[in-house]
């Protein structure tokens, strides 16, 4: 796969408890509804190339998503159009790589 000069910004978003998350209840146990959104949300990044790999840790209580876009601002527009975010289950913070290994990025 070779690198798309639009897309060759890396970026991270760590997910974590919004105001509206229930505490003491994984992500599993969520308001079902704004979670169904997310993950359409995020299945429609990655079906169009911008989200590369996502998903919640081991423990259900935060998540990550690594993006490729041209502008960290881009990935963090992307990120805060999320359902889950304006619903309040999540929040996130943003942070950009400079990956010196990026298996995505291989020619192949």
């Amino acid at each position: 796969m070779t690198a798309d000069p639009e897309r060759s910004v890396r970026t991270y978003a760590a997910i974590g408890p919004g105001p509206a998350w229930r505490p003491g209840v994984d992500v599993y146990g969520q308001d079902p509804g704004p979670i169904r959104r997310h993950l359409a949300h995020m299945e429609a990044l990655f079906d169009e190339g911008t989200l590369l790999v996502g998903g919640p840790e081991e423990h259900g209580l935060s998540g990550f998503a690594l993006f490729a876009t041209g502008s960290v601002a881009d990935a963090h527009a992307r990120m805060a159009a999320d359902p889950a975010v304006h619903a309040g289950i999540f929040t996130f913070t943003f942070h950009e790589l400079r990956p010196y290994f990026d298996a995505f990025a291989r020619n192949g």
